[in-house]
């Protein structure tokens, strides 16, 4: 079974004015940022008018072949994030960063 999906669609007065920050982080126990919060306030920090989110993927094990459907299914989940916020913010610049399992979920899409 998939997860939930969830929507980027924003208002025109929600868009960043810096840039939007979608934050993938790696493979652990922890929240959606978890080590990645220090990179989310520097974006804050270096360009004003910005916003960050964690990605909310599954952060397990990625060995197994149902972890593997749920990479698939978490990449599915990062497109939708990138389209729909470029739909509803054309002119804001999207920046997509991550590290470590984010791999599989990148690779499987």
């Amino acid at each position: 079974m998939l997860t939930q999906t969830y929507a980027q669609s924003v208002s025109e007065n929600e868009c960043a004015t810096g840039v939007h920050a979608i934050i993938a982080r790696g493979q652990g126990g922890g929240d959606d940022l978890n080590v990645m919060s220090t990179l989310s306030d520097l974006i804050l920090k270096q360009f004003p008018g910005s916003t960050t989110l964690g990605l909310p993927y599954d952060h397990q094990n990625v060995l197994t072949d149902y972890a593997k459907l749920h990479a698939v299914h978490d990449g599915a989940v990062l497109m939708q994030f990138v389209q729909e916020y470029s739909e509803s913010c054309p002119q804001t610049k999207i920046v997509v960063v991550g590290y470590s399992m984010v791999l599989w979920v990148v690779h499987w899409n």
